[in-house]
């Protein structure tokens, strides 16, 4: 589908995307407004979508201008500003991992100097990574952009669309099954995590049960948010409970991994520890430090 009449504002793109897909409930299929591609995910499909033929939908649409073979996802935290002396840190350690033959994944709208923000300044300096860049977006992420604090890049050229067939705004984070699901071990598929909060280690434990490789970078908050959880903190603590003379051994006392000024985990934070419990024999040779 596609309509050359429509104004080539982001914003407005957007919106008319958005309205598009809930009318049509074309749920894993591309619509194309302008030189822009939406692919659109109805929120209460995630029994009966198939995951992987979404994503050969995505590369079908993206391959002609980036014959990418591999995808990388950033997540971590979102709404809350990194330390600002670290960020220089961030931005290297992003730009180290990204480049090549990789789709990059992330969450469309963000706070300057949050986890998304990276992307978008990456691509900013980059005006080029936009076309191998997937932006999701939710009906939360329209709000959000008629906030002066959030911002999104003009660049970018392909979305990932969460709607409700009721029209309900889907919310930020529904969209997580659908990012998550599409990563695959098997085609060499990275997640890179800063920081990070429960939603951000959720998946980063749906990533290494998937067998994707999860780099992760901590300490870039500022002092204030400390006392938080950090999700890269956590994977790095469990990273260093491996047994190198026995790497297919399996790890120990996973919840008894403690970090400083950390009351007792939340109970979704101990069931995906549990999680990888279970899993077992190697999971955390996965677990890489940025």
């Amino acid at each position: 589908m596609s309509d050359e009449g429509d104004s080539d504002s982001l914003v407005q793109a957007l919106r008319n995307a958005y309205a598009r897909l809930v009318a049509g409930n074309a749920s894993g299929q591309a619509l194309r407004i302008n030189s822009r591609i939406f692919v659109g995910v109805r929120g209460d499909d995630r029994c009966n979508l198939d995951l992987a033929n979404l994503r050969r939908t995505i590369y079908e649409e993206i391959e002609p201008q980036h014959p990418a073979s591999r995808l990388v996802q950033v997540v971590g935290d979102s709404g809350t500003a990194f330390d600002e002396a670290k960020i220089p840190f961030a931005q290297k350690a992003l730009s180290r991992h990204l480049g090549g033959d990789l789709l990059i994944e992330y969450g469309f709208t963000c706070v300057e100097h949050d986890a998304n923000w990276l992307v978008q300044d990456h691509i900013s300096r980059r005006p080029e990574v936009a076309a191998c860049t997937i932006a999701n977006i939710v009906g939360q992420s329209l709000e959000a952009l008629n906030s002066a604090k959030w911002t999104g890049s003009e660049h970018l050229r392909t979305f990932v669309v969460l709607y409700n067939e009721n029209g309900t705004p889907t919310k930020f984070g529904e969209d997580c099954w659908v990012s998550d699901g599409i990563l695959s071990g098997e085609t060499g598929d990275k997640l890179l995590c800063f920081e990070g909060g429960l939603q951000a280690f959720h998946q980063c434990v749906n990533a290494l049960l998937a067998g994707v490789e999860v780099l992760a970078m901590a300490d870039l908050r500022p002092a204030k948010d400390a006392p938080r959880l950090s999700a890269a903190q956590l994977l790095l603590s469990i990273a260093d409970l491996r047994d190198d003379s026995n790497p297919s051994g399996h790890l120990v006392n996973w919840l008894d991994v403690s970090l400083p000024g950390r009351e007792e985990y939340s109970p979704g934070v101990r069931n995906d520890l549990t999680r990888l419990q279970e899993a077992g024999i190697g999971i955390a040779w996965l677990i890489k430090e940025m």
